[in-house]
């Protein structure tokens, strides 16, 4: 896989009217991105063979087919079709999931100091066997900054990515 040039331009969705389009982002400017000039069927089409210096040559054109990106709605950046997560990299955050784990309800016996070293020895235990944290996102709950973010009223805790704008 080839690794992408310094960030001169960008990939992006927007929205025009009722539909949601791929575009290329340059600067202060956006174009939108076809087939064609993408060189790939989809957004995981080209991420799955890269020609990133095709891109390059089309962020440096000053055609036509450029508009201020202030004139669009940017929306979610991807499309996925399934998302998975690992929470190897996330040591403190996991340990506060196990920890949550461990005294859903308000039931421990332990103190907090003995669930946070509970939790601690597990995830531990489960980085140096090799088998990290495996989380699945839901693909339809991605959604860009035009889409309202609704909590469900049932839970007392959200994680903050819920918030996070990528």
């Amino acid at each position: 896989m080839t690794t992408p040039p310094p960030a001169p331009f960008a990939l992006a969705r927007y929205r025009e009217g009722d539909s949601v389009r791929l575009g290329l982002v340059a600067g202060d400017r956006i174009r939108p991105l076809g087939e064609t000039e993408l060189g790939a069927a989809s957004v995981n089409g080209f991420l799955a063979a890269p020609d990133w210096s095709r891109l390059q040559k089309l962020a440096e054109q000053t055609d036509a087919a450029w508009r201020p990106l202030d004139e669009v709605t940017l929306t979610a950046p991807v499309e996925p079709r399934q998302v998975l997560q690992a929470g190897a990299n996330y040591r403190t955050h996991v340990v506060q999931l196990i920890m949550a784990g461990l005294t859903k309800g308000g039931e421990s016996e332990l103190s907090p100091d003995e669930v946070r070293a509970k939790a601690e020895k597990i995830m531990d235990a489960r980085a140096a066997s090799g088998r990290p944290f495996i989380f699945l996102g839901l693909a339809q709950c991605v959604v860009g900054d035009d889409a309202p973010l609704e909590l469900p009223s049932y839970s007392d805790t959200h994680d903050w990515e819920l918030g996070s704008p990528w």
